[in-house]
């Protein structure tokens, strides 16, 4: 298995993922690539922040970090879209995903990850309910799927608001 960051050669397999993973979601499949397509278009994006994981030339998992903040943090990153083919979840292809997008993020100088998800999976992996740092979303939200983890600790202490996304969510 290998994590890697993506070329233009994922572009259309990466498609098909979110359209397997997300095309029976109320989110939608046309929601999530449109939100890609247009992450990849604004001056902060980052391809060493969109990894896809293979095996055997088969493109298993995505996920794309993409710069937020809140107040004047500027050092924030949300994961959004997280996607494992439907096949193949359930085998820690998405921990694999998470840690590698959370190492990338590191390296890159950012302070914590935002992500909006799975009550059950992601405090697994150190996510917390953002209303613990004082953050909320800009949208309504159960407190209990918008979450943070600070990748380095005690960075979110004195920061308190609405967390920013750039302007691709905007949907």
């Amino acid at each position: 298995m290998l994590i890697r960051a993506i070329n233009t050669n994922d572009y259309q397999r990466i498609n098909d993922l979110i359209f397997d993973a997300f095309s029976n979601t109320q989110h939608g499949y046309n929601d999530e690539n449109e939100l890609v397509e247009r992450l990849r278009l604004e001056d902060n994006y980052n391809r060493q922040l969109e990894l896809v994981v293979t095996e055997n030339e088969r493109l298993l998992g995505h996920g794309l970090l993409s710069p937020i903040q809140v107040a004047d943090n500027q050092d924030g990153l949300v994961m959004a879209p997280l996607e494992v083919a439907t096949d193949a979840q359930r085998q820690g292809i998405g921990a694999r995903l998470i840690k590698a997008l959370e190492l990338r993020a590191c390296a890159a100088g950012y302070t914590y990850i935002s992500v909006l998800g799975h009550a059950e999976y992601y405090p697994k992996f150190g996510y917390l309910p953002a209303r613990e740092y004082g953050i909320t979303a800009p949208f309504a939200v159960k407190d209990e799927l918008f979450m943070i983890k600070e990748l380095v600790t005690g960075v979110l202490s004195n920061v308190r608001g609405t967390l920013q996304y750039s302007d691709a969510f905007n949907l």
